[in-house]
Formats: C-alpha cells, structure tokens, sequence
C-alpha cells in the first residue's frame, strides 16, 4: 500500500491552496465577512465559478459532466487542504451540500441541462430534502407525501435541517409515493424549483453555528410535473445512499484538515504564551495535550487514506466509511476542545476562531448519520461478516 501521492495530485493541492489564500481569503477579509451568516449570493457565485473554472467543483462527479473523477485517496487530499483554512467560503470549494451531487447523475438528458450541467458550472445551487422532523437517522420512514394526479405529482409534507435549503434553487426531494413499501420501493425523488407553486424554502432556521445555512422546505399541494421525478418511481432511497461512502470520507478528510489547523494554533500559541516565567508549552500537561491531539489525528489521517486506498482498489467499503466517518467526527471535536484549554480564556474569545470552530464541528457528530448510527452500521457489518 503506497501512501504516497503522484505530482500531478500535489500540484492540484498547491493550486487550491494558492486558491484559497489568494483569492477567498482576502475577498473574506475585503467584505470583512462573519463566520456567523452565509457570505452574500453575489460572492458565493463568484467563488464557486472560480473554482468550477479551477476544475475543483463538483470535483468528485464523472469527467462526462465536467467533474474530474479523481481517486476518493486524492480526493481526500484536497478535502483535508480545504478543511485547514478559516474560509467562510468553504463550500463554495467542492460545492457542499448545495453544489453537484451523484444522485443528480440519475437526471435524463433534459434534467442534465436543465439542473445537473448549470449546477456544475456554479451558476446555481440545491439542497438535500430528505431529512424530516419525524425521520432523521430513520431516513426510511418520511412521512412527505407523493400523489400522482394525471401528469403531475402532488407533494405535501415538509423537510427540515436541509443544508442550503433557504438559498437553493432547486431541491432533491424525497417523498414517499408508498408508505408500505418504505425503502423497498416506496420513496420517490423530484427536482422541486425554488419558484413552484405551494413550495416554501423560506424558512431559515437558527443554529450554534450561525443563522441562515440550513432550513425548512414545505410543501402544501405542490405539483411537481412528472417529467421532474428523478430516476425511477420508488427507486429514490437507492439514489439516496449512492453517495453515501464518498460523502462520510469526506467528511473525516475535512475533519482532518480542521483538527490540523487547531493543532497549529496551539503549537504556536504553547510557544509564545508565558506562564510562571516560561512558555507553557514547556509544562508537561500542555505538552500532553498537544501529543494526545497530534495522536488523533494521525490515527484519523491513517484510517481514511486506507479505507479510500480500499475504495479505488473498488473493495465494498460500508463498514470502513462508518468507522472513519465516527472516529473522524469524534476526533476533531476532541482536539478541538483541547485546542480550547490549551489557549485558556483567549481561546474562549471571538478573537480567535476556536470556539467558533468547536460550534462548528459538533454537528459533524450529528449529520450524515449520528456517531450512535455509525455504530450500529459498524456492528451489523461486523455480525454478518
């Protein structure tokens, strides 16, 4: 197994550092942005058709649609490069959770040009519709309803905690069209636009990371025309949890890059910061912390370039992207916290990114399936084995 990355991967990881320092970063300190609230949609399109142009979004869809296809091991690379910056324009990078998905590669040929090859190009966003109030983790039981009437389908229902969701243009909703069925062929996705009538994005809700990046979508009577489904009837739940293995790779590599970040900060704070007449990091329990920290992300880094060398060997990688997606999602949050005591009262302040970051990742034990789920994922694999 080679760890080991070719130059052409390097010099795409150095093009998206220059990429960020360079051009995001001081249009960040230009605009003089909060990390609390989305930048504005005028800079967002900027940024992400920079980086489309940069061949970086929707870097992990096919090269036929204008990705790059790059290995998930390279891939995980530049998520991790990506994860090591204070950029509030972060998802303007790859595109996140409102950018191109593999879902939307179930579109026909009238779907592609109308949502997928627009979406590429960074002239528009989405967002995920499937979580629910009643249906989070147990993402089989929505309770979003599908009816066709004639040559539309009539959803009502509603959506929440969607990434994106109060900004997107068009959403990939998942509604049941048979609650019977559930996953085995009874949830259904549409391509909903923004503007369809008895659809509602408008509905910002507040979180410990900021106001106005996640939201509500209702639907009361909304018709969706049937040449709006996308794949097949009863086919949407499949479609659903196609991306599911790259998206929680990316998430650990992500997680990496962040946990490297705060290690930096402590390595240079530990350094300059005076106590009792020397700089704390030569106490031994600063420097325990600082080794527990370097620790944990080792291990993490060690895990996901392995489980994604796995992955472009094309080996079934279920149970290993659960087990980097959880100790991903635990690690930074405990460096993080770390990071915290280590800066005392400063890290606890604005002035640094530190408690805006441990409000940050304490979602990530949350979405794209709970530590708890992850868990359950790792032992089903483990007992059928």
């Amino acid at each position: 197994m080679d760890f080991s990355f070719s130059q052409e991967t390097l010099m795409m990881q150095e093009t998206l550092r220059k990429f960020i320092t360079e051009e995001m970063l001081p249009l960040q300190e230009k605009h003089k942005l909060d990390r609390e609230k989305p930048p504005p949609a005028d800079l967002c399109k900027q940024m992400r058709k920079r980086s489309a142009e940069l061949g970086f979004y929707g870097i992990d869809m096919p090269e036929d649609v204008g990705g790059m296809d790059i290995p998930a091991a390279d891939r995980c690379l530049l998520f991790e490069e990506s994860g090591k910056h204070d950029n509030v324009f972060a998802n303007e990078v790859f595109g996140g959770a409102g950018g191109p998905t593999p879902v939307l590669l179930a579109c026909n040929d009238k779907q592609k040009e109308k949502y997928l090859l627009p979406l590429m190009k960074g002239d528009i966003t989405t967002c995920f519709g499937l979580s629910e109030p009643g249906a989070g983790s147990d993402a089989t039981n929505i309770q979003t309803m599908a009816v066709k009437k004639g040559d539309k389908w009539i959803l009502n229902g509603r959506k929440h905690y969607i990434t994106n969701g109060p900004s997107a243009d068009f959403a990939m909703v998942f509604a049941s069209n048979d609650r019977a069925k559930r996953a085995k062929g009874g949830i259904t996705c549409f391509l909903v636009d923004r503007d369809t009538p008895g659809a509602d994005f408008d509905h910002p809700q507040h979180t410990m990371d900021g106001d106005g990046w996640v939201g509500e979508l209702v639907f009361e009577d909304c018709e969706v025309p049937a040449e709006n489904l996308l794949g097949q009837v009863g086919a949407g739940f499949s479609l659903a949890m196609k991306w599911i293995n790259d998206g929680r790779l990316n998430i650990c590599a992500g997680s990496v890059g962040i946990a490297k970040r705060m290690l930096k900060l402590s390595l240079d704070y530990a350094r300059q910061r005076e106590a009792f007449g020397t700089a704390i990091g030569n106490f031994q329990l600063i420097q325990a912390m600082l080794a527990d920290m370097a620790t944990d992300i080792f291990a993490a880094e060690n895990m996901m370039y392995r489980a994604a060398w796995m992955k472009d060997q094309g080996q079934d990688i279920r149970k290993e992207a659960a087990m980097v997606k959880l100790f991903g999602a635990e690690m930074v949050n405990r460096v993080v916290d770390q990071a915290m005591q280590i800066h005392g009262g400063m890290g606890f302040m604005r002035e640094t990114p530190i408690e805006h970051v441990m409000r940050q990742v304490r979602v990530y034990r949350i979405f794209e399936g709970t530590s708890e789920i992850q868990r359950l994922t790792i032992a089903k694999n483990l007992l059928k084995e």
